[in-house]
C-alpha cells in the first residue's frame, strides 16, 4: 500500500496527473481542534482514506489547556463516560478517520483501545464548534515558506482588492535602504523569511539593487514570478500621458522584470520635468 503525508488535495492531483498512482491514504494532523473538514471532503472525492496523527492534540507540546486537557473535551468526557483521550478518538472515528494516537504508557495504550464509541449527535456538534487552529507547521518549503502557509501565515495571507487581484498583506519596504544593503535585505526577505511582497520606487534610488535581489531570490528558490508581488511607483515629473510609458519602461529595466504587479502614482501633485540630462 502506498500513501502520502501532509499533502493537500491539489498536490495529490498534481502528482497523479503527472503519472503517479493515486495514494491509498493521506496522513495529516487532525483532532477536535483541527478537524480537517475541507480536506476530508476533498479526500473522499478522490477516494483517499485520511489517517490522523496527533489525534489527541498533543497537549504536552502545545500547552496544558489544549487537546485532551481542554475544558471542552473534559466536559464531553463527563457527559459520555469516556476518558478525554477516548472522546477525541471517538470524534475522529465518527468522522471516518483512521487514528494513530502516540503513547509509551501501557495503561494509556490499553485505554486508547479498550472502549466503545458512543458520542451522540449533540456531543459531536459541541465538539464540531471547537475553535480551529493547526498545531504543527514547519518552514520547510523553498524560501522558508511554511508547509501550510494558507493557514494564518502572515507572510502569505492576502487581501482581495477591488480589481480582483490578491495582494499579500505583509511586504518589505525599501525606502531609505542603503545601497549595497538593500539587495541582501530583499534576498533575505524572500529566501530566508518567506516574504512574497516587495515595495519599491524609482525615486528611492535603489531600485536596480532591489531588482537584483528579487531576481537572485527567484533563481535560488525556484519560485515562479507570479508567486511574488512587486510594487513600484511613478514619480511626479512623469505624470503627463506622454511620460508615463517611458517612466514605466525605466522601472522594468531597473527591476529586471517583465512586469510589476502594481504601479502607483507616488504623490497627488505634478512637478515640472527636470533639466535634460538630469536623473529622471
Amino acid at each position: 500500500s502506498i500513501g502520502v503525508s501532509n499533502f493537500s488535495a491539489q498536490e495529490i492531483k498534481d502528482m497523479t496527473q503527472g503519472g503517479a498512482e493515486m495514494p491509498a491514504v493521506n496522513q495529516v494532523e487532525a483532532h477536535v481542534f483541527w478537524n480537517q473538514e475541507k480536506l476530508c471532503k476533498e479526500m473522499k472525492e478522490l477516494g483517499v482514506a485520511v489517517v490522523a496523527y496527533s489525534p489527541l492534540g498533543n497537549s504536552g507540546f502545545h500547552g496544558e489547556k489544549s487537546g485532551i486537557s481542554s475544558d471542552l473535551v473534559g466536559e464531553v468526557a463527563k457527559e459520555s463516560g469516556l476518558t478525554p483521550a477516548q472522546v477525541m478518538l471517538n470524534y475522529l472515528i465518527n468522522k471516518d478517520f483512521i487514528v494513530i494516537p502516540k503513547s509509551v504508557s501501557p495503561a494509556r495504550i490499553d485505554g486508547n483501545a479498550d472502549w466503545v464509541p458512543k458520542l451522540d449527535g449533540k456531543q459531536m456538534a459541541k465538539l464540531d464548534a471547537a475553535p480551529q487552529k493547526r498545531l504543527t507547521d514547519f518552514p520547510f518549503r523553498p524560501g522558508g515558506k511554511f508547509f501550510f502557509s494558507e493557514e494564518n501565515n502572515l507572510k502569505t495571507m492576502t487581501k482581495k482588492l477591488n480589481d480582483g487581484t490578491e495582494m499579500p498583506i505583509l511586504g518589505l519596504g525599501t525606502w531609505q535602504s542603503k545601497p549595497k544593503e538593500v539587495e541582501e535585505a530583499v534576498y533575505h526577505a524572500i529566501c530566508k523569511t518567506g516574504y512574497r511582497h516587495i515595495d519599491a520606487a524609482q525615486i528611492y534610488g535603489n531600485q536596480d539593487e532591489v531588482g537584483t535581489g528579487v531576481n537572485r531570490a527567484l533563481k535560488d528558490t525556484g519560485l515562479k514570478r507570479e508567486e511574488l508581488w512587486v510594487t513600484s511607483k511613478i514619480w511626479m515629473v512623469d505624470f503627463a500621458p506622454e511620460d508615463v510609458g517611458p517612466a514605466f519602461d525605466r522601472i522594468l529595466k531597473d527591476l529586471q522584470l517583465d512586469y510589476v504587479d502594481q504601479i502607483l502614482l507616488h504623490w497627488p501633485s505634478v512637478f515640472d520635468k527636470p533639466p535634460k540630462g538630469s536623473s529622471p
